[in-house]
């Protein structure tokens, strides 16, 4: 999913204001005579008002951010899963506006009968929003192959006023292209962290989990495959704990895992959310447990200041007394006794124990991110971006274990 920052507001704005002539920082007057002042006073008093309202809302103008992507299941049906980067709720309409990326072209819908489920995103939740499409345009037109085009969605949660609307891409059918794109790679790990997984599960990580029917159905086989590992174990099998309950809801009630601010430029450019799965969708550890992930931002070729997040590091926590050394923990389809975590420890008190798992999913960095940017053609990934994502990996590679609390 792509992610938008703040910082994108003011390319918005210097845009906004050239096009339109209309600029966002109004001058004082310096002496207001006669009613056509008090018309105006009363005019620009609604307007504090409502930009007041607007930004209790959840509006890019007041930083909040999220991260986002569609995936077209067919006929008509598109899913659109949001992560509510943010401190406030995050209500959707059920509005939207289908746009084509290199004309700026509108696609008129021939109905208003647009469906939405799912619309509201807690904070720090993640959801999948469900739109139906197919009453309001002619999906048969829309699932023709562009030539070096593509669709884009425009949603909002205000009306699509400035600084609450979201761009996401969505693809109805594989496009053409008259210039090379850069093939997808195989799903499949490093060969040497491949053959540490057990035969029964390999299925697993060989399936393509990209495609949200599939991943359902290789994740069920998947659980009922390690479930059955599990039972021919010789001692238990210990869960990781976390804040995020069922539903994506975060409970702060109890204390858990964060990482210590940094001034670093480093940590300028790196993102922490709780994640479930890797960039593959591939489940980290058993279904339901979250792990706090690390990422760093890789800038997009086509627009300034957008960025998809490239996982780094994975912390999985577990109560300390529940990992004894005769347990295991499950991690990314090896099941590993806890006594052989001690050299992936970056936190312990008398309480949790915190493991850094990354290198159960990948052991070269350069490969990982070349791997990475095959699947994302739509990265920038130059000489400078590479060296600065080896910067960010070093630094916290370096001081992880210094910059873990919990609160």
């Amino acid at each position: 999913m792509n992610r938008f920052q703040s910082e994108n507001l003011m390319h918005i704005k210097e845009h906004f204001q050239r096009e339109t002539g209309v600029h966002l920082n109004t001058k004082k007057c310096r002496r207001p005579y006669g009613k056509a002042m008090v018309l105006l006073t009363t005019v620009l008093l609604c307007g504090v008002s409502l930009t007041a309202f607007g930004f209790q809302q959840f509006s890019g103008l007041a930083g909040d951010e999220l991260a986002i992507g569609a995936v077209y299941q067919g006929n008509g049906i598109v899913t659109v899963t949001v992560e509510n980067q943010s401190d406030k709720d995050l209500h959707f309409q059920p509005k939207l506006k289908l746009m084509k990326w290199n004309s700026g072209e509108e696609i008129p819908p021939h109905s208003q009968d647009i469906t939405f489920t799912n619309t509201e995103i807690p904070p720090h939740g993640e959801e999948t929003m469900t739109i139906d499409l197919s009453s309001a345009y002619d999906i048969a037109l829309l699932e023709q192959p562009l030539t070096d085009d593509s669709y884009y969605l425009v949603l909002t949660n205000n009306n699509f006023i400035f600084g609450q609307d979201w761009m996401c891409s969505i693809a109805f059918a594989e496009n053409i292209y008259t210039t090379p794109q850069t093939p997808s790679v195989n799903n499949q790990i490093e060969t040497d962290l491949f053959e540490k997984i057990p035969k029964s599960l390999r299925f697993y990580f060989e399936g393509d989990s990209t495609d949200t029917e599939e991943r359902r159905k290789l994740n069920a086989a998947y659980e009922e495959a390690y479930s059955k590992l599990f039972g021919d174990i010789d001692g238990n099998i210990i869960p990781s704990v976390s804040p995020v309950r069922p539903g994506n809801r975060m409970d702060t009630t109890a204390p858990y895992l964060h990482i210590k601010d940094s001034p670093t430029e480093e940590d300028q450019r790196i993102t922490m959310q709780w994640h479930s799965t890797d960039s593959r969708f591939k489940l980290l550890a058993t279904e339901g447990e979250h792990a706090l992930v690390l990422s760093a931002n890789l800038p997009l070729t086509k627009y300034q200041n957008t960025f998809t997040d490239l996982p780094l590091f994975f912390l999985l926590t577990y109560e300390k007394d529940a990992a004894s050394a005769q347990d295991y923990a499950f991690i990314y389809g090896q099941i590993v006794p806890f006594d052989q975590l001690a050299p992936y420890e970056v936190y312990t008190d008398d309480t949790y124990v915190c493991y850094e798992i990354s290198p159960f999913l990948y052991t070269d960095l350069d490969r990982y991110l070349q791997d990475f940017a095959k699947e994302h053609p739509e990265i920038d990934l130059d000489e400078t971006t590479m060296e600065q994502t080896k910067q960010i990996y070093q630094y916290y590679r370096d001081n992880l274990p210094d910059l873990i609390y919990f609160k």
